[in-house]
């Protein structure tokens, strides 16, 4: 088991809960279709592909909305098994790159990169779903640390 330490405010992890749900029904209505089989001729294999991507995505997702709906999560520690944790971190990717695509399309590469929390405006929708999206890739290096250490 590995032990998470996250300090978070209920109302940024409500706000990534959000986010993290609609990001989640996104994903589920086609998300791994981008993600095309290597043999497009074979219909059934790329039926087995696509629908085993999508049940280990909704498994990955189902573990981050588990961490994040944890009454411990962004108060104090949370065990995780290290399998989970390489779920949640999974999930965290495929939402980021869904706010990605999907809210923050207007946003060029480089300005993402300039970013400073402490400057956005959070009273605009778009300043609520970098909020989330930095938490979110926050959350990811907090985990990523762990787990190096751990091996």
């Amino acid at each position: 088991m590995i032990k998470l330490e996250f300090q978070a405010s209920p109302q940024v992890v409500a706000l990534c809960a959000r986010f993290i749900s609609e990001a989640g029904e996104g994903l589920q209505e086609g998300g791994t279709i981008q993600f095309s089989a290597p043999d497009l001729d074979d219909e059934d294999f790329v039926e087995a592909w696509e629908s085993g991507l999508q049940e280990e995505l909704d498994a990955d997702l189902a573990s981050l909305e588990y961490l994040v709906g944890h009454r411990n999560f962004g108060r104090g520690d949370v065990e995780l098994k290290p399998e989970v944790a390489e779920a949640v971190l999974r999930a965290c990717s495929a939402v980021r790159l869904w706010l990605r695509t999907n809210k923050l399309s207007d946003i060029d590469d480089v300005e993402m990169e300039k970013l400073v929390l402490d400057e956005l405006d959070f009273s605009t929708p778009s300043g609520l779903v970098l909020l989330a999206y930095s938490v979110l890739g926050y959350l990811q290096e907090v985990l990523i640390q762990i787990l190096m250490e751990g091996e």
